[in-house]
């Protein structure tokens, strides 16, 4: 297009994974601490607030996850097994 604005720049596949597992990770460990919270809005709250950076950390593991490109590089049984392991995330993640 003529006048469209310029693309922001995208984060390298490597970064999208460790910053997408290490929120859901850090979210998760605060998610465990929400018992210590007496008030119930305020318990309410946060727990709306983690569980939405949680889905946004976990977007990112899994875009950083596909955009990875390790299973050219790879045995074609391991990356059968670097496949599944997002499918078995999502999974045990709704048990």
């Amino acid at each position: 297009m003529l006048f469209s604005p310029p693309s922001p720049p995208v984060p390298p596949p490597q970064t999208t994974l460790n910053v997408g597992i290490g929120t859901v990770g850090v979210t998760s460990i605060f998610f465990g601490m929400l018992d210590k919270i007496e008030n119930g809005k305020v318990f309410l709250g946060l727990s709306f607030a983690l569980r939405i950076i949680e889905a946004c950390g976990n977007s990112g593991f899994l875009t950083g996850r596909s955009r990875n490109g390790r299973g050219v590089l790879v045995d074609d049984l391991v990356s059968a097994t670097l496949k599944i392991i997002p499918v078995v995330y999502i999974v045990l993640k709704k048990k």
